[in-house]
């Protein structure tokens, strides 16, 4: 989940601006990708952010987030309705 969550950043950053700012803005990824502490990651996240907004701007480092917002929410539904399938089935075949 996590090395999708950081592919969808760079995509996003990349929909909206260029090569240059996701190299800057992804700078260290692989501190993020290593470490398993919540903290260190977020952390990571939140330094990410802030390069973003200081390379584009806040109106469109908001933007961007936005998007990120919602492929995690498409991401989400798609596992949901999955889940919904699989439940479904198993209780047709207690019957």
């Amino acid at each position: 989940m996590n090395e999708e969550l950081i592919g969808n950043l760079a995509k996003n950053i990349e929909n909206e601006t260029n090569r240059s700012v996701v190299l800057k803005v992804m700078e260290n990824v692989d501190k993020f990708k290593s470490v398993s502490d919540r903290a260190e990651k977020a952390e990571w996240i939140k330094k990410a952010i802030k390069k973003l907004e200081r390379e584009v701007g806040k109106a469109k480092s908001v933007k961007i987030m936005e998007n990120c917002g919602r492929d995690c929410c498409r991401d989400c539904r798609r596992e949901h309705a999955k889940f919904k399938t699989l439940m479904s089935e198993y209780h047709s075949h207690l019957k």
